[in-house]
C-alpha cells in the first residue's frame, strides 16, 4: 500500500531554516524596504505582515510565490540575511550636545535633525540611530517601509520652537514618492502620520511635509521626540465607489468612500491654549441634521503640499488618521475622483482653530454649518480639469441636497458678483477659505487670474503674489468659471452661451455655404495624448490664455497649449486654432472667439481635461457673399474633446446653412439651392449630460414672431423689432433685441418664436437654408430648392445620462417667418405675411409676364436625431401637442382660375415632453405621420391679375426619421 506523507509548513520551514533545502521564488528579494540589505528589519516587517495577501505583481516579503505572506517567509528570508546573525545593517548612532544656538545631529544616509536656535533651554545630547521597526508595531493596511526606522533621543523630549526631522525615502515597488510620508510610532505600537507642528496653531491643510526629488528626502517639523520612519501606503485603495443623489434626484455625483472602517467617526483631544494634539483622547465628531438648514455653505479648500509628488494616497492617509484634528468632508484628486472622508451630518474642523464655530463667524460661515472640499494641489502645478469638473459637480450635487442658494451674476455686467454679507443677509454660499482673513488658500490662480499665488515650503502660506505673463487683472478667475457653472445649472435657469457654424447666404446666382458641424465627445485616451503631462507652472511659463474685457486679442492661431482658457473679451483667429489644456475652458458672459478662414468660418478644437463652460458666442458662421465674390462662406466646426465628463449643460447651437439668393438657368454645383445644415454630435460616457439652456426670448411664456433678413419694422402683437441673419448678445439678455436698439455687430438677432408658428428659441439647430427665387412670366424659372437639415446625434454608454432642459431640437423644420409679396390680390395692393415651415424652404418664383409665374422649389429634407445607449432623466412622462405646424399643399395654386384654394394645412405639431413632475424637457416637429418635418417647398410666383397667373406651391422636403427620443 502506498502512503501519502503529508509536510506541514512548519517542517518546511524547519527545513528551510536548518538545511536551506527551500528553492526561493523568482524575484522574491526579501528586501523589503529596498535599502540594498536584508536584515532585520525587512524580516521584522515580513513577520508584521503574516497571514496577509500578497500584493501583484511581485511582492518582496511573499519569498516562496504563494501570494500569501506567511511565518515561512520570514524564515525563508532570516536564511538570506547578508548580515551575520541578521543584524540591522550598519549605521552607527550619532550624537551631540547642542544648546539654545541650534545645531544639527545627522547619519550617513541623509537622515538628521536640524535644531533651530532658541528650540532648547540648555545644552542637551540629542541622538539619532537606526532601530528595527518595534515589536507589535502594524503597518497601515496596504502599507509598505519606505525607508529606516529611526529614534531620536532623548525619548519625550519636546521643544519651544518646532525642530525639522530629514529622513530619506526609499520608494517601494509600485508606489510613486508622493505616497510616502513621515510616521511616528507610538508606543502601543499604532503609527500616525506627522503634521506640521511649524503651523502654529496646527490647522494643515494636509501633513505639511516635504520632499526634494534632488535629494530623495522627506522632511517635517517636530514639537517632540519618538521614534519615526517613512511608510509608503495605497490609502485610496481601500475606498469604492458610492453614487449620491439628491432627494429629488436631479443632482447626483459619484464619490469614494472606505470600505471597510467606515467614514471617520472621531477626533483627537485638543489643548486650545498649548495647541496641543491628544491623541489617546479621541472625542466623538458632533453630528448635524442634513435636512432642513443645518448645512449652509461650502468652503474651497486647497492641500498646498510643497511636496511636488505628493499624491492622494498621501492626502487620504492624513485625512483618515484619527491623530488629525483637521480634515474636510471630502477631497479631490487630480483625475477628478472624489474622496468622502466624513459624513455631510459630521462636524470637521476645516476652518477652524479647532472648535466647532471657526476663526471667522462674521459671514455666518462657520465649521458647524459648512462642509469642506479640498482640491490635491502640489504647489507650483496648474489645477486639472478633471479636479474643476469634480469640484463643479460635488457642489452641484451639495446646493440641491442641502438647498443651498446658486451664485447669481451682475446684472449689468453679466459677470460673477461676489457677496460678502452674511448669509443670513443673502450672501453667498459658497466660498473659498481664502474669505477667512489669512488664509492663503486655495493656492495657484484659482482665485485670481491676473496673479498666480504660489507658497513656500519654509512658509506654507502665501509669499507675494506673481503676475501671470499677459494676463488681464480685470477678466474674471477660475473661480468665477465654477461660480458661473454653479448658477447655469441651477435647474430653473437655461444660462448658457451659443456655437454658431450657420454657413453663409450667397449674393446673386452663386452658392450659399454649409453650416459646420459642432461635436461634444468625451474621450480620455484621446485627450490624454494630446494634452500629456501636467508641467509646472510659473508666472510666463505654461500660464493660462486669458482675454480680458477691452481690447481684441487676434494673434493666436494653430496649436496652442495653456493651462487654461478664460476669456472675457473677443479672441479673433484667423484660420484654425487647436487648444490643448491641462485645465479648463471658460468662455465668460460677454465673451467672444470669432473664427474665420477665407469668407469661411474657421475651426476651433479643444482638447481639454475638464468640461467646458462656454458662457459667451463662439461664432465659426461663414461670411456673406458680396458683388466681388457671391459665394456664401461654409461655416467652420467646433470640436470639443474631453477627458472628464460631468454636468455640461450644451450651449444652443446654430448651425444653419446659407440662403441662395437667385435661381439661376445654368448655376454652378449647388447654385440654386440653399445651404445644407451642419451635424450635432454629442458622445459621452457618463451622467448626466444637459442639453438645452441658450437665449431665446419668452415674455409670459408668449411665443414671439420670428422674421428673417434685415431690419423690417412691422406691426405684430410685439412690434416693431429687429430682424435678421445673427445671434443674440451672449448672456446676461435684455430685451434690447426687440427693436429698441441694434445688437451688438457679428452678433445674430434671436430667431424668436412666432405667435401663430413655432420656431427656434433655444437648444439644438441644424435646419437648411431657403433656396434661390425664380423669375416668372414667359420662361418662368421655378425656385431652388431648400437645404437638408443635418443630423443631431446622441451616442452614450449604457451608464451614461441626459437630461434636457426646455430645449428645442430642430433638423429642418420651421425656425423662422419669411416675409414676402408672392402674390397680390385683385382687391388690392396689401403686401402679405405668410408662416410656412421654412427650415428649408424652397426658392420663390417672381412672375412678371403674361403667362403663370414659377414654382417654388421643393423644400429641404429634415435630418435625423438618434440617441443610442444611456437613458433620459428625468424620464419623459407626458407629451402634448402644443401647436399645429403649418405649411401649403405642395402644387397648390393660390388665386388661380384653375383652383380656388386659398388656405394652408396642418403638417402636422409641435409635441413637448414634460417629466412626471411638469418639468419641460424637449420639443419637437412630429409629422402626421410619426416623422420629424421636413422643409416647406418654395412659395408660388406671379400674379393673380387677368390672366397672370402664380405658379405652384413646391414640394414639401422628405421628413427625418427619429430615434431614442419618445414623443408620444
Amino acid at each position: 500500500m502506498n502512503t501519502m506523507r503529508l509536510v506541514s509548513k512548519p517542517l518546511l520551514a524547519c527545513a528551510a531554516l536548518c538545511f536551506g533545502s527551500i528553492q526561493l521564488a523568482a524575484g522574491a528579494a526579501c528586501d523589503v524596504n529596498d535599502d540594498g540589505a536584508i536584515d532585520r528589519a525587512d524580516v521584522t516587517a515580513i513577520t508584521l505582515a503574516r497571514n496577509s495577501i500578497a500584493t501583484m505583481p511581485v511582492d518582496d516579503r511573499d519569498a516562496d510565490g504563494d501570494h500569501q505572506i506567511t511565518v515561512l517567509d520570514a524564515r525563508i528570508c532570516a536564511t538570506r540575511c547578508s548580515l551575520p546573525n541578521c543584524a540591522v545593517a550598519g549605521l552607527p548612532p550619532s550624537s551631540a550636545v547642542i544648546g539654545v544656538g541650534g545645531g544639527a545631529v545627522g547619519l550617513p544616509d541623509g537622515a538628521r535633525i536640524d535644531i533651530p536656535p532658541g528650540a532648547l533651554g540648555g545644552a542637551t545630547t540629542i541622538s539619532i540611530k537606526e532601530i528595527p521597526l518595534p515589536v507589535g508595531a502594524a503597518l497601515p493596511t496596504g502599507a509598505r517601509l519606505a525607508g529606516k526606522i529611526y529614534e531620536l533621543g532623548p525619548t519625550g523630549q519636546t521643544f519651544q520652537i518646532p525642530v525639522r526631522l530629514t529622513v530619506p525615502l526609499v520608494t517601494p515597488a509600485g508606489f510613486a514618492a508622493g505616497d510616502g510620508s513621515i510616521y511616528r510610532i507610538e508606543s502601543d505600537g499604532s503609527l500616525h502620520m506627522v503634521g506640521d507642528a511649524s503651523q502654529d496653531p496646527i490647522e494643515a491643510e494636509s501633513a505639511g511635509q516635504a520632499f526634494d526629488p534632488a535629494t530623495g528626502r522627506l522632511s517635517v517639523h517636530l514639537s517632540g521626540f519618538s521614534a519615526y520612519g517613512a511608510i509608503a501606503v495605497k490609502h485610496a485603495a481601500n475606498f469604492a465607489d458610492v453614487v449620491l443623489a439628491s432627494a429629488n434626484g436631479t443632482a447626483t455625483v459619484t464619490v469614494r468612500r472606505p470600505a471597510t472602517g467606515g467614514l471617520r467617526a472621531t477626533k483627537p483631544g485638543y489643548n486650545a491654549a498649548t495647541h496641543k494634539v491628544n491623541c489617546a483622547t479621541q472625542l466623538n465628531l458632533v453630528t448635524r441634521a442634513t435636512t432642513g438648514n443645518s448645512v449652509q455653505a461650502i468652503v474651497i479648500h486647497s492641500t498646498n503640499s510643497t511636496n511636488s509628488g505628493r499624491t492622494i494616497d498621501g492626502e487620504l492617509g492624513w485625512a483618515t488618521d484619527n491623530c488629525n484634528l483637521f480634515l474636510a468632508h471630502y477631497y479631490i484628486d487630480k483625475d477628478g475622483l472624489i474622496y468622502q472622508v466624513a459624513d455631510d451630518g459630521s462636524v470637521t474642523n476645516h476652518i477652524g482653530d479647532g472648535s466647532n464655530t471657526g476663526a471667522q463667524p462674521s459671514l455666518g460661515i462657520v465649521n458647524g454649518n459648512a462642509v469642506g472640499i479640498e482640491l490635491l494641489n502640489n504647489v507650483g502645478e496648474p489645477y486639472d480639469g478633471r479636479q474643476i469638473t469634480s469640484l463643479v459637480r460635488l457642489a452641484d450635487y451639495l446646493s440641491e441636497a442641502h438647498g443651498l442658494a446658486r451664485p447669481v451674476r451682475d446684472p449689468a455686467t453679466g459677470l460673477y458678483a461676489r457677496n460678502r454679507q452674511s448669509i443670513a443677509n443673502g450672501g453667498e454660499r459658497v466660498i473659498t477659505h481664502n474669505d477667512y482673513n489669512g488664509k492663503c488658500d486655495p493656492v495657484g490662480f484659482l482665485r485670481s487670474v491676473g496673479r498666480y499665488f504660489p507658497l513656500t515650503a519654509a512658509q506654507g502660506c502665501a509669499t507675494p503674489s506673481q503676475t501671470i505673463a499677459g494676463a488681464d487683472p480685470n477678466a474674471p478667475a477660475l473661480l468665477d468659471a465654477v461660480y458661473d457653472a454653479l448658477g447655469m445649472l441651477d435647474r430653473d435657469r437655461q444660462h448658457t452661451g451659443v456655437v454658431n457654424t450657420s454657413g453663409g447666404d450667397s449674393y446673386g446666382t452663386e452658392a450659399p455655404g454649409d453650416g459646420g458641424n459642432v461635436r461634444f465627445r468625451v474621450d480620455r485616451t484621446v485627450v490624454g495624448n494630446a494634452v500629456g503631462l501636467v508641467v509646472p507652472l510659473s508666472s510666463t511659463a505654461n500660464a493660462p490664455l486669458i482675454v480680458g474685457p477691452g481690447t481684441p486679442r487676434s494673434n493666436l492661431s494653430g496649436t496652442q497649449t495653456f493651462s487654461d482658457v478664460i476669456i472675457a473679451g473677443t479672441l479673433e483667429v484667423t484660420g484654425n486654432l487647436e487648444l490643448r489644456l491641462v485645465g479648463t475652458f471658460y468662455l465668460a458672459p460677454g465673451g467672444r472667439i470669432v473664427l474665420r478662414q477665407n469668407g469661411n468660418g474657421g475651426r476651433l478644437t479643444v482638447y481639454s481635461r475638464g468640461t467646458p463652460i462656454i458662457q459667451g458666442l463662439i461664432d465659426a458662421r461663414g461670411e456673406d457673399g458680396a458683388a466681388a465674390n457671391g459665394v456664401g462662406g461654409a461655416g467652420g466646426a467646433v470640436d470639443f474633446l474631453l477627458a472628464a465628463p460631468g454636468p455640461l449643460l450644451v450651449p444652443t447651437v446654430i448651425s444653419r446653412g446659407g440662403d441662395s439668393d437667385v435661381a439661376n438657368p445654368t448655376p454652378p454645383a449647388g447654385g440654386t439651392h440653399g445651404g445644407r445644415g451642419g451635424n450635432v454630435t454629442i458622445e459621452t460616457a457618463d451622467s448626466p449630460l444637459f442639453v438645452g439652456g441658450g437665449v431665446g426670448l419668452r415674455i409670459n411664456d408668449l411665443d414671439l414672431p420670428p422674421i428673417r433678413s434685415g431690419t423690417i419694422p412691422i406691426t405684430l402683437p410685439l412690434a416693431p423689432r429687429h430682424v435678421g441673419d445673427f445671434l443674440p448678445p451672449p448672456p446676461p439678455f435684455t430685451l434690447t433685441s426687440l427693436g429698441v436698439t441694434r445688437p451688438v455687430a457679428d452678433q445674430r438677432v434671436p430667431l424668436v418664436k412666432s405667435f401663430l408658428q413655432p420656431g427656434f428659441s433655444r437648444g439644438l439647430l441644424t435646419t437648411g437654408g431657403m433656396g434661390g427665387a425664380g423669375s416668372g412670366g414667359a420662361g418662368a424659372l421655378n425656385g431652388g430648392a431648400g437645404g437638408d437639415g443635418g443630423n443631431i446625434t446622441f451616442t452614450l454608454t449604457p451608464n451614461a445620462r441626459v437630461a434636457f432642459r426646455d430645449a428645442d431640437l430642430i433638423t429642418g423644420a420651421e425656425v423662422e417667418t419669411v416675409v414676402y409679396r408672392f402674390f397680390l390680390p385683385e382687391s388690392g395692393l396689401a403686401e402679405n405675411i405668410v408662416f410656412p415651415v421654412s427650415g428649408s424652404l424652397g426658392g420663390v418664383g417672381t412672375g412678371t409676364g403674361a403667362t403663370r409665374g414659377g414654382d417654388g422649389g421643393p423644400g429641404g429634407k429634415a435630418g435625423n436625431i438618434l440617441r443610442t445607449g444611456g437613458s433620459i432623466v428625468p424620464a419623459p412622462a407626458r407629451f402634448a401637442d402644443l401647436y399645429p405646424v403649418r405649411g401649403f399643399v405642395a402644387g397648390l395654386r393660390l388665386h388661380d382660375s384653375d383652383s380656388g384654394a386659398t388656405g394652408n394645412t396642418a403638417l402636422g405639431s409641435v409635441k413637448e415632453a414634460t417629466s412626471a413632475t411638469g418639468q419641460k424637457l424637449y420639443r419637437l416637429r412630429i409629422s402626421t405621420s410619426g416623422a420629424l418635418i421636413g422643409g416647406l417647398g418654395g412659395i408660388a410666383g406671379g400674379k393673380a391679375v387677368a390672366g397672370q397667373f402664380p405658379g405652384a406651391i413646391g414640394a414639401q422636403g422628405a421628413g427625418g426619421s427619429l430615434g431614442g427620443l419618445p414623443f408620444q
